[in-house]
């Protein structure tokens, strides 16, 4: 997943409004598929050769947006992630291919039926979710701040210690990273944990809020996203 913030959004004329996860918009739509073409003429990605998933994904063929920083009541992602305001950027997330939603026309009810069904995520190591406009300035009417909604989330994505560990990633992934270096943040006293206690699915650090599509409902969904990294646009220009 790739999101576009700053200026640069409407300087080629992304859509960051209504339909922005859907086709129609020749900058959002070029720039997704650039970085398919960069992973397969650069990177040698080749399918059936290395990238090897058993059914694919649609959001690895094209999934660029920008952030609606015009029409959210909070700060955007890049400057929530120590950037400037007035810098332009893109951030390029890891993972995708689990997805729920939609949450319309509920307040603090959706954000917990939302973080019930993002505990059940295969994997659950990060979660991006993608807030429309309405729903982010229905929750900041309510005193709410970005931070205090990734917080909520968070702490109510749980989970009992049983169910994580049945988790294949929980063998290949989670369980070697509590007994090693902890480069995930999940942490260390979940190994002393017993079957039947109940924890945060997520490390804190990789809930994430983004704003994004038009005023049209009140909804939010969320994705399997994780790592992001980003880079400043403006050195490029």
């Amino acid at each position: 997943m790739q999101v576009v913030n700053g200026p640069i959004r409407n300087q080629i004329g992304m859509n960051a409004g209504i339909f922005t996860l859907g086709p129609g918009n020749h900058a959002n739509a070029t720039i997704g598929r650039a970085l398919r073409l960069f992973i397969h003429n650069l990177g040698g990605g080749r399918v059936v050769e290395n990238i090897m998933g058993a059914q694919g994904n649609a959001s690895a063929y094209s999934f660029c947006f920008p952030e609606n920083e015009e029409d959210s009541p909070w700060e955007p992602f890049h400057v929530s992630e120590g950037r400037k305001r007035d810098e332009s950027g893109i951030t390029i997330f890891a993972g995708g291919w689990s997805h729920v939603g939609n949450y319309i026309f509920e307040g603090l009810e959706g954000i917990q039926k939302l973080s019930q069904a993002i505990a059940l995520f295969e994997s659950p190591n990060g979660v991006v979710i993608l807030m429309s406009p309405a729903k982010a300035k229905k929750l900041s009417g309510l005193g709410f701040t970005k931070q205090d909604v990734e917080q909520r989330i968070w702490s109510s994505a749980t989970i009992t210690m049983k169910r994580f560990k049945e988790s294949c990633y929980y063998r290949s992934l989670i369980g070697p990273d509590l007994r090693g270096p902890l480069k995930f943040g999940w942490p260390k006293e979940y190994l002393e944990k017993t079957d039947d206690q109940v924890i945060q699915a997520y490390p804190r650090k990789h809930v994430k809020v983004i704003v994004v599509g038009g005023e049209v409902a009140d909804m939010m969904q969320g994705w399997k996203m994780a790592y992001p990294s980003t880079a400043s646009i403006d050195k490029w220009r």
